[in-house]
């Protein structure tokens, strides 16, 4: 009796898994182009964002190089007999 049940559950399983082999193989070949076209865009989004996030950075340095020689030039303006520290930021 244990036997018949396990052979009954052997061929369901077998036909589920024949059934998904089957549409895997008519799937796949539809799915490939949909998920080439997916990659590619994700990849061209993050190549954007990359870019400008470079830009970005590059605008704060800036700034950040113009507010240092502001303050520079203020202390000058304040103190004209004493020397200030010449501040660079390396980039990278």
């Amino acid at each position: 009796m244990a036997h018949l049940h396990l052979l009954r559950t052997f061929k369901q399983t077998s036909v589920t898994t024949a059934a998904v082999g089957v549409g895997a193989l008519v799937l796949v070949p539809l799915l490939v182009p949909v998920a080439k076209t997916v990659a590619k865009a994700s990849i061209k989004s993050g190549v954007k964002l990359y870019h400008n996030g470079q830009k970005a950075l590059a605008e704060v340095g800036e700034l950040w190089e113009d507010t240092i020689a502001e303050a520079e030039a203020e202390l000058a303006a304040e103190n004209p007999g004493k020397q200030t520290v010449d501040v660079q930021i390396a980039a990278n």
